[in-house]
């Protein structure tokens, strides 16, 4: 992918993200380790990395479960974007895909790049507690409720962790997770008992 093409991309999906801190503490995150992993793996790496960078796209800027699932309307953003961008089918079909099989719904026919951004989605939310916690306090959760939120998430998501590769990772970066929320917790716990001590 030219350069030129990947600046408007970044560009226009930062517009489009849900949060500015949710486009660069996890959106870049997924697209540029999605494609670091790629080259590693003899992968696509300009699929990955789109896919990486858009796969939460169809997030809204404001929490509402009541509206449309983020998948799909991750997949019509996404198409439009790459289609307004001069993106070709044979790059946008493998990103929609990609955008589609994530959050476990994988299928055993999945080809490795959506292997690849389905497990490093993960992999970077157990990184990147503070920009979870972030999201999530803008859709109007406490930061306590955030915490229990996102261990909920993580301890049900490393179970959907696909390849090998991955897995390994996610048990160390699990104990790390697990260490980490439980510190968060206590600092929460303690700022707001000393907020109502006051």
């Amino acid at each position: 992918m030219r350069d030129f093409i990947r600046d408007k991309l970044y560009t226009r999906t930062r517009g489009i993200a849900s949060s500015d801190i949710y486009f660069r503490g996890h959106l870049v995150q997924v697209a540029k380790n999605s494609k670091y992993i790629a080259r590693e793996l003899n992968a696509n790496q300009d699929v990955c990395e789109i896919a990486g960078l858009l796969h939460d796209i169809g997030y809204p800027r404001y929490f509402d479960r009541r509206k449309e699932d983020h998948i799909l309307k991750g997949i019509r953003i996404s198409e439009d974007l790459l289609n307004n961008l001069g993106f070709d089918l044979d790059t946008i079909e493998p990103v929609i895909d990609c955008i589609r099989t994530h959050d476990n719904h994988l299928e055993d026919k999945s080809p490795l790049e959506n292997r690849i951004v389905h497990d490093t989605d993960f992999i970077v939310a157990m990184d990147n507690i503070k920009t979870s916690i972030e999201l999530m306090r803008e859709w109007g959760f406490s930061y306590l409720e955030s915490l229990d939120r996102i261990k909920q998430d993580v301890t049900k998501k490393i179970e959907w962790i696909n390849l090998k590769l991955f897995k390994d990772l996610a048990k160390e970066k699990k104990k790390e997770f697990d260490a980490n929320i439980a510190h968060m917790r206590r600092l929460g716990t303690y700022y707001e008992f000393k907020k109502q001590s006051n």
